[in-house]
């Protein structure tokens, strides 16, 4: 039962892994957006504030490249979402064997403390029994003694006497 819990909390720590990997990449895809869809990189664009062809021809190539950039990224993004989606699987695999490996051991716990009850109740049974048999009779016979209600004032009787 440790080992699965133990598998089941690597799995659990490797899935937290994927998972902020894949928040970093969209973290970084987000910024990247932003970077290019803000108002003043835009305007300076289309307001033509370079004076040089060179400054232009910079500013368009810093562009693509920042548009390549972004789409490694997306691409990254689709394999770091991939993986955490095998490992979320293997983590619920895992979750999965270990709780099934805790109610049959919870199962046999039970039959355990069912029998241990059982053998606890037949041993104070056969006690009871064996003492039975070793403890004198109790002397009731209304043949020996003629009625029950005789025998006790029989002998204080006696004693009067």
């Amino acid at each position: 039962l440790r080992l699965r819990e133990g598998i089941e909390r690597n799995q659990e720590i490797m899935l937290m892994t994927a998972h902020q990997a894949v928040r970093k990449l969209e973290q970084e895809i987000e910024e990247l957006h932003s970077t290019l869809n803000s108002p003043p990189y835009d305007q300076r664009m289309i307001a033509g504030e370079s004076n040089t062809g060179a400054e232009l021809q910079f500013r368009l190539q810093c562009e693509s490249a920042l548009r390549r950039h972004c789409v490694q990224l997306q691409q990254r993004l689709v394999i770091a979402e991939q993986d955490r989606d095998i490992r979320a699987d293997a983590y619920r695999e895992a979750r999965r064997e270990r709780e099934i490996l805790d109610t049959l051991c919870e199962d046999e716990w039970q039959r355990y403390r069912c029998e241990q009850s059982r053998r606890e109740q037949q041993d104070a049974d056969d006690l009871y029994l064996w003492r039975m048999r070793a403890r004198p009779p109790v002397t009731n016979d209304v043949r020996r003694y003629g009625s029950r209600s005789s025998v006790l004032p029989r002998t204080i009787s006696k004693r009067k006497h």
